[in-house]
């Protein structure tokens, strides 16, 4: 039920604004100027008046009584001192000037005698001058020192010159460089432009950032006029907001001036105007608003003749939130129609409190029935039986009692929800116990089973495995899940358990054949490689380094070909071979490359041999590439800095120390694609 105070005015009803609205509203409706005009006409003493800013010369100036007001820009338009209220706006910009000479008594540096300086001289004086005095007051000065210097060096280049042919060389030949002191006062001289172009740039964009300030102010007050809102306070602030906004954005750029400053008085016009209008359409609202009560009005007394209380005091309900939705009505008639809707609302409660006061007595004995069959249900759940045949029987009990509850109408409001949630609660976990027990009785065993099963299938699949390690690990955690499974049917529990038994005997029978095998084959393998050994260290290498080679590499193959020997032999055998046939291959007198190469074949070999050779084998081929990868770069740098070096002494040397670089890095790249050629080869 909606609580309806009577005794207050509706939100809503008060009168619009402030009395400084008031005020301004006032103002514009007697005011009969045309719409540039009525900032002229407004008066400093409301606060709403302050948003148009008569006195404000920096933004508008009274209009003469046949034109519009002429628009004065105090930052950055300026009006010829002979223009007239009704003349065109004559913008300057003094940017054009900022780079020109300071007068005598502000420049930030001493003046000199150019021709007097050496041009080391000059050059000191410009780096001084670029670090110590801001960019826009050294153009002048900037261009003294380059003719300057210039001078000096067109005089040297002659003197050069003259001197060549009194040498005796030949006019063709002649050529002349620029020296280091010629080279930095170009640099100074780039400098000067960069730092110069880049302090305008800054500006333009400073510039840019505030015109586009000043576009965002239009938008915005384009949006306040266009909107639909009535003129209210909110409206007059924030058209005060967006004029502030606009007088602290700083210069725009000089061409867009003239074109931005027309568009934004031509809306604070249009601002203006709609003031005025809101004023008309705000009495033509007030008369509609007071027809549309006066029909609800009519409504609302014709609910008291209606004998269904229950929906006229609902229909009431509506007709105030149609009430609420209509606006303000003229001063004069707000209290008499208020009062008139207030007393038909009045009456229609009264019925409805009467008739409410009928059935509180019946809801109340309702509310005994439910609350009894809560206690009937609770008690019914509260116990948990054991035998199918019982819980069939007070399943038989509770749903009796959820008939009788369907019967029974309505509780008091205040406790209706709180029983009915009472009632279910109690049903809802007798019918949880029950779906429990029927859950664990029949499926907890044939769950059981399900997973045993599938253990008994999985050791099946894994019998016949060689991955003795892995398998063996996989039997052990299987064999633990069995025994925190727990019983399944009689009938079926033999069944199951000798079908995963049998498998699992399977499998390590198979085992320990295959290692009792293997341990007599890895000690004649073990005997092989050690007499393998003594063979190597016995080697007498002769003249011919290519029959040497040939039988280590024989060695090493011979190597290859044993297969395993015991673990815990393994390291220690391959350390002792590794010396045994390096220290042959250091005293050939061959290459380093191809001894590298040679020790790198033995390595892949031992390694293609090893558990996990495949792995191994791809990790090593990883690196490689690697390594690859960054000498490809490191050659690609070497080249692309040899160009950057002229054909002086210094620099031919520098590119033939480049040159050697970039020699030892292919030859290291050729080692390294051998290398990975050999692995792929072994791989096929």
């Amino acid at each position: 039920m909606e609580n309806i105070d009577l005794n207050n005015t509706p939100k809503g009803e008060e009168t619009l604004g402030t009395p400084e609205i008031r005020e301004v509203l006032k103002t514009v409706e007697n005011n009969t100027a045309a719409p540039g005009e009525i900032a002229g006409t407004v008066t400093k003493e409301t606060s709403e008046n302050e948003v148009i800013e008569a006195e404000n010369k920096s933004e508008v100036i009274e209009a003469e009584a046949s034109e519009p007001a002429t628009v004065i820009l105090e930052t950055e338009v300026q009006a010829s001192p002979n223009v007239q209220a009704n003349d065109e706006i004559i913008i300057h910009d003094d940017e054009d000037d900022e780079e020109s000479e300071a007068p005598a008594e502000e420049l930030l540096f001493d003046e000199v005698d150019h021709s007097t300086l050496s041009r080391e001289e000059l050059a000191e004086r410009l780096s001084t001058l670029l670090k110590t005095v801001p960019i826009t007051k050294l153009r002048d000065e900037v261009m003294h020192i380059k003719d300057a210097f210039e001078h000096l060096t067109e005089e040297k280049n002659e003197s050069l010159h003259k001197q060549y042919l009194e040498e005796g060389g030949d006019e063709k030949d002649f050529i002349t460089s620029a020296d280091n002191i010629e080279q930095s006062f170009k640099h100074l001289i780039a400098d000067y432009y960069r730092i110069r172009d880049e302090h305008y740039k800054k500006q333009e964009d400073e510039k840019q950032r505030n015109y586009d300030e000043k576009q965002a102010v239009i938008e915005e007050l384009k949006a306040l006029i266009d909107n639909d809102n009535p003129v209210d306070e909110s409206i007059f602030n924030t058209f005060k907001a967006l004029q502030n906004r606009w007088k602290s954005s700083g210069k725009v750029p000089q061409a867009k001036v003239r074109d931005l400053y027309n568009t934004y008085h031509h809306h604070l016009d249009r601002f203006y105007e709609k003031v005025k209008i809101f004023k008309e359409l705000r009495d033509y609202d007030f008369k509609k608003n007071l027809e549309a009560k006066t029909e609800i009005c009519e409504k609302a007394e014709a609910l008291l003749q209606s004998n269904d209380t229950l929906k006229s005091f609902r229909e009431l309900q509506d007709l105030h939130k149609e009430w609420r939705e209509i606006g303000p009505v003229p001063r004069e008639y707000k209290e008499t129609i208020w009062e008139r809707f207030k007393e038909a609302t009045t009456e229609i409660n009264k019925k409805h409190q009467e008739y409410y006061d009928t059935v509180k007595d019946l809801q109340q004995e309702n509310l005994d029935k439910k609350t009894a069959l809560c206690e009937r249900a609770e008690a019914i759940a509260a116990e948990i039986y054991d035998k199918p045949k019982d819980w069939s029987i007070h399943s038989e009990a509770i749903l009796e009692t959820q008939k009788e509850w369907r019967t029974v109408g309505f509780a008091p409001k205040k406790y209706n929800t709180k029983v009915y949630e009472r009632f279910r609660t109690a049903c809802d976990l007798f019918f949880e116990h029950k779906r429990q027990f029927y859950a664990g009785y029949k499926s907890n065993q044939d769950s059981n089973y399900d997973e045993k099963v599938k253990l008994a299938e999985l050791a099946e699949s894994m019998k016949e495995s060689t991955e003795w390690k892995k398998t063996t690990d996989e039997f052990i955690r299987i064999q633990k899940l069995w025994k925190e499974i727990g019983p399944v049917p009689r009938k079926q529990s033999d069944i199951v358990w000798k079908r995963f038994r049998e498998a699992c005997d399977f499998f390590f029978d198979n085992k320990s054949k295959h290692f009792k095998s293997q341990d007599k084959s890895y000690e004649t393998n073990m005997r092989l490689k050690r007499e393998l050994i003594e063979r190597i260290d016995r080697f007498e290498p002769s003249d011919d380094n290519t029959a040497n080679t040939a039988q280590l590499n024989a060695f090493r193959e011979e190597w290859t070909s044993i297969g395993h020997v015991p673990f815990k032999e393994k390291d220690a055998l391959y350390n002792a071979f590794r010396i045994a046939i390096n220290k042959h291959y250091s005293k050939l007198n061959i290459e380093e490359r191809e001894r590298d190469f040679e020790k790198f074949k033995s390595k892949i070999g031992e390694m293609s041999n090893g558990a996990n050779n495949a792995n191994r084998m791809n990790s090593e081929r990883n690196k490689l590439v690697i390594k690859l990868r960054q000498l490809e770069t490191e050659i690609s740098t070497y080249e692309n800095n040899i160009g950057f070096f002229g054909k002086s002494k210094g620099a031919t040397a520098m590119v033939k120390e480049f040159e050697k670089k970039i020699e030892q890095a292919k030859e290291r790249l050729k080692a390294l694609e051998d290398k990975i050629k050999l692995i792929d080869k072994m791989d096929e």
